[in-house]
């Protein structure tokens, strides 16, 4: 799970300069304590710069995609609010 305690404003700074079509996946392979793991992605993932959908209709955006392993279907993916 501390692979998820990065710096946000940081992380925002990377991944904004990264080119538009990019899409960054997270497999977690390991269980986890599912709690935990919400609050950590709200915070890396906060409304200040992030928007969580259900879909992938959002192909035109810089997202990130959580998977779990194993499973075909995203968990959560996120785009930039305000790319």
């Amino acid at each position: 799970m501390s692979v998820l305690d990065i710096d946000v404003d940081k992380f925002m700074t990377f991944f904004k300069a990264q080119r538009d079509a990019i899409r960054m996946f997270i497999e977690l392979t390991c269980e986890i304590n599912q709690q935990e793991f919400v609050e950590k992605l709200n915070t890396l993932f906060s409304d200040k710069h992030f928007k969580r959908v259900n879909c992938e209709a959002l192909k035109d955006k810089k997202r990130i995609i959580v998977l779990f392993a194993g499973e075909t279907y995203p968990a959560y993916i996120y785009y930039v609010e305000n790319n």
